[in-house]
């Protein structure tokens, strides 16, 4: 992904996590920081006030159910001392509910438990609709004469259209933006599968596979395995 580490002024991208779980404020804490951006993770709505007066962040991501307010309550505060902040909601999805921006009051939202590579994709998302036009935001990715446009979920190689499932898409998101660099079964399951998964290496070949009949078919092969070392893509 690599956000931004030069946008508008000079400095790199902010961002505020609110969250009361620790584990997944400094999970995504620690695949932000290592994408570029400046991060502070607090785990209340008092210390996210205070922060956001100080540290004027580029974006919020927060947890709609924190111990001392409401999520959605707390960041209609946040924009009283920051209009239009930009901002991401992070809860658990009602079984057969819908919901979308305009409803939450927040630009997007992230239902809990999400994996990494699915919430920075959200960031990058969020972060282009509100105007900051980097190459690191781009939301069109390419690898030889395959492209991926992760606003509309679709994928095209040498022109034709190739249908995905949701997670083979996400796959090979992760692999376009990983592009030649080797990746184990362990690495992907940890960045493309939710936090919580509990799944075996075994999940990433049967994917890996399934991916490169849609892809590979017919056509040179992009998706490479290293036996027992894991794969690359590349074109």
């Amino acid at each position: 992904m690599r956000l931004p580490h030069d946008y508008v002024d000079g400095r790199q991208i902010k961002t505020l996590i609110v969250d009361a779980e620790h584990v997944v404020a400094d999970m995504l804490s620690l695949a932000l920081s290592y994408e570029g951006a400046h991060t502070i993770a607090v785990h209340d709505g008092d210390a996210a006030i205070s922060t956001v007066r100080q540290f004027r962040p580029d974006l919020v991501i927060l947890d709609a159910r924190l111990p001392d307010v409401d999520g959605m309550a707390l960041m209609r505060r946040l924009a009283d001392g920051q209009p239009n902040l930009p901002s991401i909601l992070l809860q658990p999805k009602p079984a057969g509910a819908h919901r979308s921006p305009r409803n939450t009051g927040h630009d997007d939202w992230l239902d809990k438990p999400f994996s990494i590579e699915d919430a920075l994709s959200r960031i990058r998302l969020t972060l282009h609709n509100n105007g900051i036009r980097h190459p690191a935001v781009r939301t069109v990715s390419s690898v030889g004469e395959l492209v991926l446009d992760e606003q509309d979920r679709s994928v095209r190689r040498a022109g034709d259209p190739i249908v995905l499932g949701p997670k083979e898409f996400d796959l090979l998101r992760f692999f376009v933006r990983n592009a030649c660099r080797v990746l184990s079964s362990r690495e992907i399951l940890g960045r493309v599968w939710p936090y919580d998964y509990a799944g075996r290496p075994s999940q990433v070949r049967l994917y890996v596979s399934c991916l490169r009949k849609r892809i590979d078919d017919g056509r040179t092969p992009m998706i490479h395995t290293l036996r027992g070392t894991g794969y690359v893509f590349k074109p």
